[in-house]
């Protein structure tokens, strides 16, 4: 999409995979980095395309789990986070994309099937979501290594 070559210069597939959980698929992910390839702090954009349904609230409610499974312990910081992400995630049905994308400026900005929703300014907060998957700490890391084309 336009806004993923606009906040990610030169935006490339860099590695994709699913997520499967027992017996179930729950959403492709594919990962977008600058032809120079990934970098933590840098513009990235991570697509997922949802193959089951989910509340919002449940995917805010999961994410603050991550989060804390990869030492993020600020009760208050974490209660704010979740917030945040209860008002932007939307529900999701099978076929529904979710794109969160990293700024430059540290930002995570995150559009609903194409269509803006919203975005959390605070490198802090990028940082945790998007380690997520991301991060050597994840808790899916054999998705890491397939969206990090490794």
């Amino acid at each position: 999409p336009t806004y993923v070559l606009d906040l990610v210069p030169n935006a490339q597939d860099l590695g994709e995979g699913r997520l499967k959980v027992l017996f179930w698929n729950v959403y492709d992910a594919t990962l977008y980095t600058p032809s120079s390839g990934y970098l933590s702090g840098g513009p990235f954009a991570l697509s997922l395309t949802y193959l089951m349904d989910f509340a919002g609230q449940d995917i805010a409610k999961r994410s603050i789990d991550e989060m804390q499974e990869q030492g993020w312990q600020d009760t208050t910081q974490l209660e704010s986070w979740e917030n945040q992400m209860i008002t932007l995630f939307p529900n999701v049905k099978e076929g529904d994309t979710l794109v969160g994308i990293q700024t430059t400026e540290g930002s995570a900005r995150f559009y609903y099937n194409d269509s803006f929703v919203g975005q959390v300014d605070d490198g802090e907060f990028s940082k945790a979501f998007f380690g997520i998957w991301l991060s050597p700490k994840t808790s899916e890391p054999k998705l890491r290594r397939k969206l990090l084309g490794e």
